[in-house]
């Protein structure tokens, strides 16, 4: 699902006590209490090129396909507030990651560059990276032997 969820936690009534309360009776030990909140979204746009060896087998459409679905699982495996490094304020979703999603589509994919450049991009707390729009570009190249 997307979006918030909306309600007080102590009221089995709105959808977000429902989701604590089936919590409790189903996921969590006799003894343990948890707080449920609802997280904003960050959205996270990606404008990137990448550089591919002529011959890779790929189509240029497979290539952003992939790319595109590894951006997503990467945005849904992120926690909310993003990675923490210990002495940074705050929570990233980090620029390298987002490069190494696409770079992870194929072996031929020689070099990836991003609008602005491999910037972290921050998170803040309570908030979870949602991947936004997705502009890539595929530049085919011989390899140099």
């Amino acid at each position: 699902s997307s979006g918030g969820v909306t309600g007080d936690q102590n009221d089995p009534a709105t959808p977000l006590g429902a989701v604590r309360r089936n919590l409790m009776l189903n996921c969590v030990p006799t003894g343990v209490d948890i707080n449920v909140v609802s997280a904003t979204t960050a959205t996270i746009n990606v404008d990137y090129t990448a550089y591919v060896y002529s011959d890779c087998s790929l189509t240029d459409a497979e290539i952003l396909a992939n790319a595109g679905e590894n951006l997503n699982q990467l945005c849904s495996d992120s926690p909310i507030g993003g990675y923490t490094v210990p002495g940074l304020a705050g929570g990233y979703l980090f620029g390298d990651a987002i490069a190494d999603q696409i770079r992870n589509v194929s072996d031929d994919i020689v070099r990836v560059s991003r609008a602005g450049g491999h910037v972290d991009v921050a998170v803040s707390a309570g908030a979870v990276p949602v991947m936004g729009t997705i502009s890539g570009v595929v530049v085919r190249q011989e390899r140099v032997t």
